[in-house]
């Protein structure tokens, strides 16, 4: 699960990379599926990850 950003930065920073591992299993999941599928989830994914740890979409 994602920790808050209010976390310390080592509880933040394992759960960043877990997250990758995660999302990246789920993207070359998706690959197999078709290209097109592929660019909305990778949209989705840089959204969420963003999101996720607070980071602004500019």
């Amino acid at each position: 699960s994602i920790l808050p950003c209010k976390r310390r930065s080592q509880d933040k920073d394992d759960s960043f990379f877990s997250f990758l591992r995660y999302s990246r299993l789920k993207l070359i999941r998706n690959l197999r599926k078709t290209n097109l599928e592929h660019q909305d989830y990778q949209d989705s994914f840089w959204h969420t990850l963003k999101k996720s740890f607070g980071f602004e979409t500019r």
